[in-house]
């Protein structure tokens, strides 16, 4: 059985993207790190930067990055569950990946073939 993956958080699944369930907790707690309203982080994803851009345009190192998201992600989770938008087991599942990622060097910058922004630089390819 597959347990709550990508999707869930946003991200990828089967080369489908679209928001999961806890997208919007997500931008609400990243953008309350950030000092910036939910709005503007969200009108500058839509133009096509990254929460990382978005970091680094502010002076973030990618080691602030990670906590900061490591952070947001905790937050947002326990949030999420306690509206009731997501169990407690799903919560637990991506807060085990989410640090079994960290722990293996996952991040900002950590795939060399990775360009940052969804796609691959020029020694890859985007599908």
């Amino acid at each position: 059985m597959m347990g709550p993956g990508p999707d869930m958080m946003g991200g990828r699944r089967n080369g489908q993207t679209g928001y999961g369930p806890v997208h919007e907790y997500m931008v609400a707690a990243v953008s309350e790190a950030l000092g910036m309203t939910a709005e503007d982080l969200r009108a500058e994803l839509e133009s096509g930067k990254t929460m990382w851009d978005v970091a680094e345009e502010q002076g973030l190192t990618s080691e602030q990055f990670g906590e900061l998201m490591v952070d947001a992600r905790t937050s947002a989770l326990n949030q999420a569950v306690e509206d009731g938008v997501i169990t407690r087991e799903q919560a637990d599942w991506m807060i085990a990946r989410m640090s079994q990622m960290n722990a293996n060097g996952y991040g900002p910058g950590s795939c060399p073939m990775h360009d940052g922004k969804g796609g691959f630089n020029q020694r890859g390819t985007s599908g």
